[in-house]
This record gives C-alpha cells, sequence and structure tokens, in this order.
C-alpha cells in the first residue's frame, strides 16, 4: 500500500471538511447531491477523486478502526472497490488511477 501523505500538510483542510460534515446531520448528504450541480467539471473530477481514494484507502486497509456506527459503510467501501477491480475501471478519463 502507498505511503499516507503527510496530514499536517492538510490539517487545516481536513478540520474544515470534519466541521462541515459535523454540524448538521443532512448537511453532507444535502451537498454531496449538490456538487455536479455547483461545482466546474474539474473541481468535481477532483471531489471524485478524493472518494475513490477514500474507498481506495478504506477497502484495502486494516488499520482502519470500524465500530458498529460505521461497520456498513466498510462493507460498502469493499465491494465497491472489488467491483472496480474486477471491472478493470481505472476511470482513465478522470485520470484516476484506481488499480
Amino acid at each position: 500500500m502507498d505511503e499516507l501523505p503527510d496530514k499536517e500538510r492538510y490539517i487545516e483542510d481536513l478540520n474544515k471538511l470534519e466541521q462541515m460534515m459535523n454540524s448538521s446531520p443532512r448537511k453532507a448528504e444535502d451537498m454531496g447531491r449538490l456538487i455536479p450541480y455547483h461545482f466546474h467539471n474539474t473541481l468535481e473530477q477532483n471531489f471524485g477523486r478524493m472518494c475513490m481514494f477514500y474507498i481506495k484507502e478504506v477497502a484495502e486497509s486494516d488499520r482502519i478502526f470500524s465500530d458498529p456506527r460505521n461497520e456498513a459503510i466498510h462493507r460498502l467501501c469493499k465491494k465497491i472497490y472489488k467491483l472496480m477491480k474486477e471491472n478493470g475501471d481505472n476511470l482513465k478519463y478522470a485520470s484516476i488511477p484506481m488499480i
């Protein structure tokens, strides 16, 4: 597995994302639904890339602690990543090196 990036470099941005997602139970869902209609295509691509790397990291890592509150999302990430690998979907037009 690839080495994780230096967290300190991104801590401010991670904290902002965490705050946004923690401020309202529906906010993350609503924002996720609005992104395709608001972001420029390049930014939508970058957001998709971020989501794909999250899925890949969760699917491949045994180091991530999972408790009953998030076991379902971990199982789903593993299923999505398995399907992507089985289908050879490297999303080349999105410039996302998945496999």
